[in-house]
């Protein structure tokens, strides 16, 4: 599979933090941004604070046929990214 971005690259993550769905039916609502829905779940953002933030790509991998980014440089915040949460920021 070819990675859209490869080990260096600065990216900016732009479409949410960190998503957790929760089941309709449970009664559970949660005060975080939704990021989507359907009719048996809804998708919130637990962590869209980062969304904006600036990293550089450390490690990419295939899990599951989906590629993930591990960033470096956003303070707080480990985890891996999917490609539609990060567009490339360009060098200068």
């Amino acid at each position: 599979m070819k990675s859209k971005f490869v080990i260096g690259d600065k990216v900016k993550v732009v479409s949410y933090g960190h998503p957790i769905w929760v089941n309709k039916n449970s009664g559970m609502e949660m005060n975080f941004p939704i990021i989507s829905e359907d009719d048996k779940v809804v998708w919130y953002d637990i962590n869209g604070g980062v969304v904006g933030k600036i990293g550089i790509v450390e490690k990419v991998k295939e899990t599951q046929g989906i590629l993930g980014y591990s960033l470096s440089g956003i303070p707080k915040k480990s985890a891996w990214y999917n490609e539609d949460q990060l567009e490339a920021v360009l060098k200068t």
